[in-house]
Parts: structure tokens; sequence; C-alpha cells
């Protein structure tokens, strides 16, 4: 990244240099993302990505693009767009972040790295700024699920969960995650099993699922009817997008 640099004579001001510390974070959230549930959970994140370079970037490593070529690819898009000031730079940033993800390099470090392309005051201030990373990927791990599903499971959604669990990754998002609104879906996996809760963790990005634990914390638990009737609304919409889509489905 220093050649391209000096390729563009690059100086940058501090506010310039202070847009781009969330693009930071992002990388380093989708570093330990990737950490955690391997390579190709990007693509559920890219799903949600506004960023389009970095939506770029992403589906370069999905694709297991070798890191030099992802690197050349990028570094090609940088030159030939001829972008300023903070864009140009996060576009720096991106480049970087992507290729240490790839190269499985340990999130904390991937900050130090990131950071220190800003310039070592910025790199001083690295427990200040991962906080709220580290604070987004602490409370919602496997154990916290577990925890939340031992303490609301309900018998009587063994049997839908048993159905919705048979179906593959795409059509589990296709028609839950991605055919309900957050409101139904909390109020339709409030007792679910912890088996459920990895699906759904497995099947939408990061901050959707974050949102939808709040969800369940946040809320009086429903009557087990009211949840029954919203997985029965769901188990409906699988069979109408499996006679709309062809999918075969082991019932």
């Amino acid at each position: 990244m220093l050649e391209l640099y000096r390729i563009l004579n690059c100086t940058f001001t501090d506010s310039e240099k202070e847009e781009c510390i969330p693009v930071i974070m992002r990388i380093v959230e989708l570093a330990q993302i990737c950490r955690q549930r391997g390579l190709l959970s990007l693509e559920i994140e890219m799903a949600d990505e506004e960023n389009f370079f970095l939506k770029t970037g992403l589906q370069l490593a999905i694709d297991s693009t070798d890191p030099e070529m992802i690197k050349e690819i990028l570094q090609t898009i940088i030159l030939g767009d001829n972008r300023k000031g903070a864009e140009l730079l996060s576009r720096m940033i991106i480049t970087e972040g992507i290729i240490s993800i790839v190269n499985g390099e340990n999130p904390l470090q991937i900050a130090k790295k990131l950071l220190g392309m800003l310039g070592e005051e910025y790199m001083k201030k690295i427990d200040e700024y991962m906080e709220p990373v580290r604070g987004k990927g602490s409370k919602y791990d496997f154990r916290f699920m577990r925890s939340i599903a031992d303490r609301k499971a309900i018998p009587e959604c063994e049997e839908n969960e048993a159905f919705l669990l048979k179906l593959d990754k795409w059509a589990f998002q296709a028609a839950v995650c991605r055919s309900f609104t957050e409101y139904n879906l909390i109020r339709a996996f409030y007792g679910c099993s912890y088996t459920m809760l990895q699906r759904i963790s497995d099947s939408m990005s990061r901050n959707n699922f974050i949102s939808l634990m709040e969800g369940m914390e946040s809320i009086e638990a429903p009557e087990k009817e009211i949840i029954l009737d919203y997985q029965k609304n769901i188990v409906k919409k699988v069979h109408e997008l499996a006679e709309q889509y062809g999918w075969k489905i082991d019932i």
C-alpha cells in the first residue's frame, strides 16, 4: 500500500482521517465474524453492506481470490476512479483490510495496522475505538444465546423448529430472515432452542442478529399461542415459496 501512497502523492487532513475510523471498525468487525464463522459468513454481511468498494472487496474474498490479485484489482479501481480525500483514504484502508482478513490475521492486529495508516496518534486510541466492536461481539456469543434458549425454551415449538431446521441455508434465509420483519421474528422465535438461534445467527448479518436478540431481551414473554401462531405463519411461507420456486422439502 505504501507504493500507492507514493504514486498518488497522498496527504490527508485530520478530518479526512477521522471520517475513516468507522470504516476501520467495520473491517475489524468483519474480521471478527470471519474468525468465528469462516470466510463464507461474509456473504451474509455483504448483502447488507452499503459501501460499494467494500462490497467489491468482500466478493473477491468470498470467491477465494488470491490476495495479490485482490490487491491488484482494488488498486486498479482506486487508480482508475481518481477519488480524493477521505474517500480515497477509505479505499486504501479497505484494500489493506480485505487482504488482512483473507490472510487470517488477528482482528486486533488488523485494527493496529489500519489505524497506523492514519498515524501514531490514532494507534494510541485503539482501546477507545475498539470498545464498541468488542461490546458487540462479546454479549451475543453462543454461551449467551444458550442462556436465552435455556431460559425461554417452549417444548410445543419443537415440531415447527424441526421442520425449519431441515431447510438449507438459502431457503432458510429467503423464507425466514428476508420474508418477515424483526417484530415478527422476535415473537416467532422467542421460545426457540439454542440450535435454532445458531441457525438464525448464521443466516443474517451480525447487526441484524444483535438487534433481534436485543428485542427478545426487551419484550415481555408472549403467550405461547401467539408464539405458535407466528411460527405457523413462517411455516406457511416456506410452503408458498417451495411451491413457487420448486424447492424439495423433507417434511
